[in-house]
Formats: structure tokens, C-alpha cells, sequence
């Protein structure tokens, strides 16, 4: 399992346990998840901050492309929605990235 994989599988189980309003504890001795672990992904999530990430919804034919970020500026992930492409280079600047996004997909 790569470290893509591993936040994608520690952020649904992250979800879960938001959802599931049980404590920590709880949540941990019901789905067999080590306390500690939760903990660890709770924290290193929170640390990230929610203004890196902008929750998007999207409808249609999409797919995404990403490859790992190398030294110099080059495309590292493609955003494709039906007849628009978002090309994104290393080193772009995700604050515009969320506002390209802000201006074109509607908040939930």
C-alpha cells in the first residue's frame, strides 16, 4: 500500500468515525481500529487544515490524473470535467487552484 492510499483509506475511516458520533474510543473498540492510529490521522488531518482542501461535487464523465511531483514544474494532475481540462504543474499555488475551482463548481 503507497502513502496515497493510506490517506485515502485513513481518510474514509477519519469520516466514519465523524459521522458515526461515537468517542474515539468507542468508534475504535466497534470497528477493531487501533485508538492510537485514529488519533494519529484524526491529528495529522486537523494539522493539514480544512483551507487546503475544497470539497467539490461533480457530475458527468470525470477522471484525474496524478503523478508524482518531481523537482522542476511539470504537469502533475489533470482535472478533466466533460469538455474542460484543468492542467495542474508542480509548484502551482493551491490557494488559485481552489479559486479556479470555487469559480466553476457551485458550492455544495
Amino acid at each position: 500500500m503507497n502513502k496515497i492510499e493510506l490517506h485515502q483509506i485513513w481518510a474514509e475511516r477519519i469520516e466514519d468515525f465523524q459521522e458515526s458520533g461515537l468517542s474515539m474510543k468507542a468508534w475504535s473498540e466497534k470497528t477493531g481500529h487501533s485508538y492510537d492510529r485514529l488519533s494519529y490521522w484524526k491529528n495529522k488531518f486537523q494539522s493539514i487544515g480544512t483551507e487546503t482542501w475544497l470539497p467539490i461535487s461533480v457530475t458527468g464523465e470525470t477522471s484525474v490524473t496524478v503523478s508524482p511531483t518531481p523537482s522542476e514544474p511539470t504537469l502533475t494532475m489533470q482535472i478533466q470535467m466533460d469538455s474542460l481540462r484543468i492542467d495542474v504543474y508542480s509548484g502551482a499555488q493551491p490557494e488559485m487552484l481552489r479559486d479556479v475551482l470555487s469559480a466553476l463548481i457551485p458550492p455544495c
